[in-house]
């Protein structure tokens, strides 16, 4: 993993109905460490936001959730959003593209150039290639505990009835190996993270602002 604690507990599944449901019924009966994962290699009854189901291909994709302990007030929890938002843009930011070849042989790239549809949409151009679904636990006024579930596309091919969804293999001609894009995305999710744990509050708006697909509703919130 290419990070200091998120997924280095990982909880491995074959199949789950949802990564989000087990993490939650896992914290009533114990207390996992921070940046535990749990990663399902089919998830059958993936939520998303708003009660949409999230589709994914078996064995073609990411479907993962990550335990959080944030200390954020209720009126700051818009911040784990852009959090991981942030996080997964910051990695595919780091992929890049065959854009063409030189007569000679040498090939250029472009990058990826991921936006965030808020609140919990990642797209590269007109087309999403990640969801997002954070489900916190309150006590009065505090948000004591997390739960960051997080779909990816990375090799499927075809989406069934969703024209707007897209993967990293449809828009770069390549497989990807889905542990090296699991490792990448939690040492990403866990720098932004970090910039949340040490206040830098300010750098993650600009950024998230720059990142904008469209602009966040004033005060939204999970």
């Amino acid at each position: 993993m290419e990070s200091l604690f998120i997924g280095q507990n990982l909880i491995e599944l074959n199949s789950v109905d949802s990564t989000n449901s087990y993490a939650l019924e896992l914290m009533k009966n114990s207390l996992p460490v921070e940046g535990s994962l749990i990663y399902a290699h089919t998830q059958t009854g993936g939520r998303g936001q708003r009660g949409k189901q999230w589709q994914s291909e078996p064995n073609s994709n990411l479907t993962f959730s990550i335990v959080l302990y944030p200390n954020l007030t209720v009126a700051e929890q818009v911040y784990l959003t852009k959090v991981v938002s942030l996080g997964i843009t910051d990695y595919l930011d780091s992929i890049k593209e065959f854009e063409s070849r030189h007569p000679q042989g040498v090939s250029q790239t472009k990058s990826l150039k991921a936006r965030i549809k808020w609140p919990n949409d990642i797209y590269v151009g007109d087309k999403k290639i990640a969801g997002i679904l954070i489900e916190n636990n309150l006590k009065g006024e505090q948000v004591v505990s997390s739960v960051a579930g997080i779909g990816f596309n990375v090799n499927q091919m075809k989406f069934d009835g969703l024209d707007s969804a897209v993967s990293l293999r449809m828009l770069t001609g390549f497989d990807f190996g889905l542990s090296e894009c699991l490792s990448g995305l939690c040492g990403r999710i866990e720098a932004r993270y970090l910039q949340l744990k040490t206040n830098k509050k300010d750098l993650l708006d600009l950024d998230f602002l720059k990142k904008a697909y469209n602009l966040p509703v004033a005060g939204g919130q999970e």
